[in-house]
């Protein structure tokens, strides 16, 4: 194949083939200086940088193993990554066709702020929205670009729950049951000390055992019967030895957790309702966010626009990945 001439980078003259790498790449050499060099395209050699580059973000390779791989030293490597990071990250995926489950979920990438709110279906990632924090605010931005699916999966966060309520008013809503229990073991532990504890956990726990219609029956009636039997026992007030004027509730952790699962008792079991949907958010908490954070803690030092740059690979590279296998 012909090929034009290439010119010396230090005298200008032009240069004749002189063998190949050992690669086997052409090697040029000039016919003044004697000065050798091969003939690199700009766009092939950025393509590949930035290859590596969001390989070694979003992998388990080190800068190391990486300037190992391709013959050259880690500060010549790292050095070369700094082009990169000034590449816009890939766009966000558009899509117009509601899909039937639509998971969603919040992680943070730097303490209690710069967040990213993600959702996506039991196949793959749909759509991600960088947010200061998980509020209202930023869950109702995020879902106005979102077209309507026919049922939510999704923790029981009040911006969330309010920005679904406002931007789908008619969609279905599963809460998830890892959070439910979560709570629940938050405010009465593992080994509660009081009865109306015990058997609130016992229930909270069977909530894993509810597989047919009739079984979430029972369990709600169940669960009725526990807010007859100890309703006189939740309102126990305390009072303080100092002014008896002062008041509490004596059972106000019982109390929140009776509270948690009378409001979300409506979402508790839509996946019975409707096929195929899951009663967890482990698509997301799992399979994104987990591994979200650890590359965060791989690659810690680094500022939050530079962690948004990280998380926008990350949440690209899984627009595509296939369903998780075993998660309910």
């Amino acid at each position: 194949m012909n090929m034009k001439k290439k010119h010396c980078s230090i005298c200008a003259k032009p240069m004749r083939r002189h063998g190949s790498t050992h690669k086997g790449t052409q090697r040029w050499r000039c016919v003044r200086c004697h000065h050798t060099a091969v003939r690199i395209r700009s766009d092939t050699y950025v393509r590949h940088l930035y290859t590596q580059f969001v390989r070694w973000i979003t992998g388990t390779l080190s800068q190391t193993e990486i300037a190992r791989k391709v013959n050259i030293s880690r500060k010549q490597l790292s050095a070369r990554f700094k082009i990169c990071w000034n590449i816009t990250p890939p766009d966000l995926p558009i899509y117009t066709t509601p899909d039937s489950v639509l998971i969603v979920d919040g992680v943070y990438l730097s303490g209690r702020t710069n967040s990213v709110l993600i959702a996506r279906t039991p196949k793959n990632v749909r759509s991600w929205y960088f947010a200061k924090r998980e509020c209202f605010t930023a869950w109702n931005t995020f879902f106005f670009h979102l077209p309507t699916p026919n049922v939510i999966v999704m923790d029981g966060q009040k911006g969330l729950h309010q920005a679904v309520l406002q931007q789908f008013p008619h969609v279905s809503i599963q809460r998830c049951l890892v959070h439910v229990e979560r709570f629940i073991r938050m405010c009465v532990s593992t080994r509660p000390k009081t009865e109306a504890g015990q058997v609130l956990w016992r229930l909270t726990r069977s909530l894993w055992d509810v597989n047919t219609q009739q079984d979430a029956e029972y369990w709600i009636a169940c669960f009725r019967i526990w807010e007859q039997i100890y309703d006189a026992f939740l309102k126990e007030r305390s009072y303080s030895p100092t002014t008896h004027k002062r008041w509490w509730y004596t059972h106000r952790k019982l109390r929140a957790a009776r509270s948690h699962l009378h409001n979300a008792l409506p979402y508790l079991f839509t996946f019975l309702d409707i096929p195929n949907t899951p009663r967890t958010t482990n698509f997301v908490e799992g399979g994104i966010n987990s591994r979200l954070k650890e590359l965060i803690h791989r690659h810690r030092g680094l500022s939050d626009e530079r962690k948004r740059i990280l998380a926008a690979h990350f949440l690209h590279t899984k627009t595509h990945k296939k369903a998780t296998q075993k998660v309910t």
